[in-house]
Formats: C-alpha cells, sequence, structure tokens
C-alpha cells in the first residue's frame, strides 16, 4: 500500500525546515495516545539507524530502521527511512520525508510504503497508518515556526 500527504509550511526553506528534522519534531507530531520514547537516533544520512519505543494503551513496540538514502539541494530535500523491526505485522516500511521549496515555503511531503503479513492486514492497519500522518497536517507548521523561533 502506498500513499502520500503533503502539508504547506509557509515562511521557511527546505533548509531551514531540515534543520529541525529531528527526535524532538518526531516526538511532537506523535498522537497524545502514542508516547515515543528514543532508543537510537542518528540522524538523517544514508546509513544513519533509527529504534525507538512506542507506547500506547494497546501495548509497547519497538521499531528499528535506517535511512536508506538522503538529498539536499537548494529546491528539495529529503531522506528514506526503511523498517528493519516494526510492530503491528508490518513486513515492510518505507517512508521518505521530502522538503520541496514552494512559492510561499515549502512543501513537505510524507510518502509511505508499507506492507503487512497479506493483503487483508496490509488493508485493515491503513487507517491506523494513514490518521498517523494526517493528525500531523496541523501541528508541523506551529511546531516548525515555534522550534526555528526558538533557535533563531
Amino acid at each position: 500500500m502506498k500513499f502520500t500527504i503533503k502539508t504547506p509550511v509557509q515562511g521557511f526553506t527546505p533548509r531551514e525546515v531540515y534543520s529541525i528534522f529531528d527526535f524532538e519534531l518526531l516526538s511532537a507530531l506523535s498522537p497524545p495516545f502514542v508516547k515515543t520514547e528514543a532508543l537510537v537516533y542518528e540522524g538523517n544520512k544514508t546509513g544513519d539507524r533509527i529504534a525507538f519505543m512506542l507506547h500506547s494503551p494497546l501495548g509497547r513496540w519497538n521499531w528499528t530502521g535506517r535511512i536508506t538514502e538522503n538529498h539536499i539541494s537548494e529546491n528539495e530535500i529529503y531522506f528514506t527511512d526503511e523498517g528493519e523491526k516494526m510492530p503491528l505485522g508490518l513486513t515492510a516500511w518505507k517512508h521518505t520525508h521530502k522538503l520541496i521549496k514552494s512559492d510561499k515555503g515549502c512543501t513537505i511531503e510524507d510518502r509511505i510504503v508499507y506492507q503487512g503479513k497479506n493483503h487483508f492486514h496490509t488493508v485493515f492497519i491503513f487507517p491506523l497508518i494513514w490518521s498517523q500522518f494526517i493528525y500531523r497536517k496541523p501541528l508541523y507548521e506551529a511546531i516548525i515556526r515555534k522550534r526555528l523561533e526558538l533557535k533563531g
């Protein structure tokens, strides 16, 4: 299954937004019923490792992955994380975080490709995964603005 969610962020360049793409941002974007605890966060460059524990009312799960590609230019920045150990019966995960320059700032594109243990499972968990990324849309600009102004 694959889907893309686009979120405009006004007033900031891709480089400015990328400068705060870190575990603190990931935690701030997590839904209130899921606490994300960093175990390893090496960064967003090819080969970097990520590992965290997800805490929810339904249980705790480990997630590990690796950054498999990254690219930085004036108009576009992206990095891709691929899951290695994933919860909820996921057998494949690829998430490309893309920051694209626009007239008013930049657009964040979350491109997700995932697979469950079978077709039914893949379709069944879609609403859970999709809603996690839709939840981020109204938060991105406010969190990014606040963090960049504090950094500033």
